[in-house]
């Protein structure tokens, strides 16, 4: 969920910006239209994980546009073995985090080839794998940029040099790029935004999604709530849906299930317990909220995060429980996360060197298949 989960990772060692007009009418609150599955040879999984890597390396003080790391040293993408152990095993949806900074190191300008053809390429092993991808731009609704010799972490529309502009600008980019790979299922447009500011993602995401359907029609558009994207919260910081052309747009929320719900677990499941004695009933706290407000507004929903350390038995039970109550109300989700540079993360889901899987995969497979998707 919180930018700073990552530091759990271990890695190796202005004006003329794109073109798209927007629609200014009133916000629809109808039910999504399915997406045309003749379209594609096969469809995507109810049960997806995220494979991480892309965007590593960026807890670095260095970090910016102008310094965005190494591939193979800052960051990865993952390895074809990886996405083969989870295919094999009925997982074919795939989400993608990837950097603003790496794949458009100007604003307004075109897109990095190296790191695109990267992320080109994973989408290919994927594809030939029989899956599908989600390209999730994980930037908190911010850019950090060198700027007089500094690097400044850029909030959208609270300056002037990082504007809805340039959001819309990266996302005609991309989906110009992927509007022809019928493997992509969809893009997430902004990984948990937080802080933006009264109103501010409600008018940035709506430009973002009329920008990509001057390109791209077809695919599906995942947008996060305000604030972290929190299941439990999201229709207190959220209220209505919002989108104006609502077609193809499901909403994502994250869940976590620790105290904060930041995904960081610094306790364990026993000093929670002692704090909380309703904590077994944490995960339909957590979770029951947005499948309410999905059904409610009638939109489709995705849990586009979800995850627990695999240690502990307690933690397991809630994610089982929390996947029990996702799939009785036909709610897709991703797992956080997988990825070959976790190592001793304690959420991850990536198999141990023996190829055995982790016990929260062993919690997932119970769940492949139980849930609809449009």
């Amino acid at each position: 969920m919180q930018n700073q989960r990552r530091k759990f990772l271990a890695v190796a060692c202005a004006s003329a910006l794109g073109g798209c007009s927007t629609s200014k009418s009133d916000p629809l609150s109808e039910r999504q239209e399915e997406l045309n599955a003749s379209a594609v040879s096969h469809s995507p999984s109810d049960v997806g994980v995220s494979l991480a890597g892309p965007e590593f390396g960026v807890e670095s003080v260095e970090f910016s546009n102008s310094n965005p790391g190494t591939a193979g040293q800052d960051y990865t993408f993952a390895i074809p073995k990886t996405v083969r152990y989870f295919t094999e095993n009925q997982i074919s949806l795939f989400r993608i985090p990837i950097r603003w900074e790496r794949i458009q190191p100007t604003l307004g300008g075109e897109l990095d080839g190296a790191y695109l053809n990267k992320l080109k390429k994973l989408v290919g092993i994927i594809s030939g794998l029989r899956g599908h991808s989600i390209i999730d731009l994980h930037n908190y609704g911010r850019y950090v940029m060198r700027i007089n010799s500094l690097n400044q972490t850029l909030v959208i529309n609270k300056t002037s040099r990082l504007r809805t502009s340039h959001l819309e600008n990266l996302w005609n980019r991309l989906a110009q790029e992927f509007k022809n790979e019928e493997s992509v299922d969809g893009f997430c447009i902004m990984n948990e935004p937080y802080s933006m500011g009264p109103g501010n993602w409600r008018r940035i995401s709506n430009d973002v999604v009329d920008c990509i359907r001057e390109t791209d029609q077809k695919k599906k558009i995942y947008v996060c709530g305000d604030e972290w994207s929190s299941a439990e919260r999201f229709d207190k910081i959220n209220g209505k849906p919002w989108i104006r052309q609502s077609k193809n747009v499901i909403y994502e929320s994250h869940a976590y299930f620790d105290s904060d719900r930041s995904g960081k677990y610094k306790k364990s499941f026993e000093q929670e317990a002692a704090a909380d004695r309703q904590i077994k009933n944490r995960f339909n706290t957590v979770l029951q909220p947005f499948i309410d407000w999905c059904r409610s507004n009638r939109a489709q929903g995705f849990v586009g995060e979800i995850g627990v350390p695999g240690s502990t038995n307690g933690w397991l039970e809630q994610l089982n429980r929390g996947l029990g109550l996702l799939a009785k109300n036909n709610m897709p989700f991703c797992y956080w996360a997988a990825g070959e540079w976790w190592k001793n993360y304690p959420l991850s889901i990536q198999p141990r060197a023996d190829n055995q899987p982790q016990p929260q995969f062993e919690i997932l497979q119970k769940y492949i298949g139980t849930t609809k998707r449009s």
